[in-house]
């Protein structure tokens, strides 16, 4: 009874934190099952709330040399599930996007390439580490999830008219997803009382000081001094 109070009270308290109030921070794991024309990020971070709620994704792309990274504001949610006495953690997130590509050479001036993509995210993992937080109104303790397991599927239709049609159109993938508790950035970020966006602005500087390019930013523009603004999320394989 005593742990069910304590995520109880959790959520009571949740609609009266400031908005320094404390967070998580996970470290993303990507592995790929079976891809078609795709590339897809393979590591990077979520933080959220502790108390569950709207999160942002940082997933980054490192590979033969190339590395790059994408925030996307608000992107995930964490939310707490209950089977019998076990509470469960679970991060959910998913995105359609319309993009069109003038690249790619097509017969009529106002023809580009256009894709439609579409991706889903889940996982979910028991919250069996007992943790203390401390914000300006209380101190509480909850369990944090250690570990969430699960899965990613991304796929799109593209379209592309004319008479020299790419020889790549399309892609699917199935992706493993993995969430790991990072407990001691955690500590040091609520420690600070710093909030999503700085936590993120941290975590983004420390990617470019490790050669992270932002993928947003194109080649001949500066980038910006905090973080991203966001992405639809793929690498799509091109011949």
């Amino acid at each position: 009874m005593k742990s069910l109070f304590a995520v109880a009270f959790v959520w009571l308290v949740a609609g009266v934190l400031p908005a320094s109030a404390q967070n998580l921070i996970y470290r993303i794991k990507i592995e790929p099952i079976r891809t078609m024309n795709l590339h897809f990020y393979n590591e990077g971070y979520f933080v959220c709330p502790v108390v569950g709620g709207e999160g942002t994704f940082i997933f980054a792309y490192r590979n033969n040399g190339v590395r790059s990274y994408n925030v996307v504001e608000e992107g995930g949610r964490l939310y707490f599930a209950r089977k019998n006495d076990d509470i469960y953690s679970v991060v959910e997130a998913s995105a359609v996007t319309r993009s069109e590509d003038p690249s790619v050479p097509t017969d009529g001036d106002d023809e580009d390439l256009v894709t439609s993509s579409s991706a889903s995210f889940v996982c979910f993992g028991e919250a069996t580490k007992s943790k203390g937080f401390k914000t300006a109104l209380s101190d509480f303790r909850t369990r944090v999830a250690p570990k969430l397991n699960g899965g990613t599927v991304a796929w799109a239709e593209e379209r592309a008219e004319g008479a020299e049609i790419p020889r790549h159109l399309g892609f699917a993938g199935v992706f493993d997803f993995f969430l790991k508790f990072e407990e001691g950035r955690t500590d040091d970020a609520n420690h600070r009382n710093l909030t999503i966006d700085e936590i993120v602005d941290e975590l983004t500087n420390q990617l470019r000081g490790q050669g992270y390019k932002d993928e947003t930013v194109a080649d001949d523009e500066p980038e910006p001094e905090n973080g991203g603004n966001g992405g639809d999320g793929v690498t799509v394989t091109r011949p």
